[in-house]
């Protein structure tokens, strides 16, 4: 998993992520939205770090949440680079998009995959 900032584990532990995570999940069936497998895992599309996750714009906006099941969130994550290193440059925002076959694809803030 992601080394997670002291702050931003204080989030993933609030009453305001819990309860957004919760809605989330039941709004989309807890389905994967990338196989359509059962998913439980809510995934931030633009990662938080200490500069962002006090903007509930990105912390809580559901346009900003997919959600995924655990096979799908390893990879996304292992395509971001995320597992293992924290992320907090201005530079570490990354798209998540689907090629025309439906597979994940991951882009950096740059635009390179």
């Amino acid at each position: 998993m992601s080394a997670r900032t002291p702050k931003c584990e204080a989030f993933y532990h609030s009453k305001e992520w819990r309860r957004c995570r919760e809605a989330f999940a039941a709004s989309r069936n807890h389905t994967c939205e990338v196989c359509g497998k059962p998913g439980w895992l809510v995934h931030h599309k633009t990662p938080l770090n200490d500069v962002n996750v006090d903007d509930p714009s990105v912390s809580l906006d559901w346009s900003n949440l997919m959600l995924l099941c655990p096979s799908c969130h390893d990879q996304i994550h292992h395509g971001m680079g995320t597992y293992g290193k924290a992320k907090d440059g201005p530079n570490d925002r990354y798209e998540v998009e689907f090629d025309e076959d439906g597979n994940v694809t991951v882009r950096d803030g740059n635009g390179r995959p």
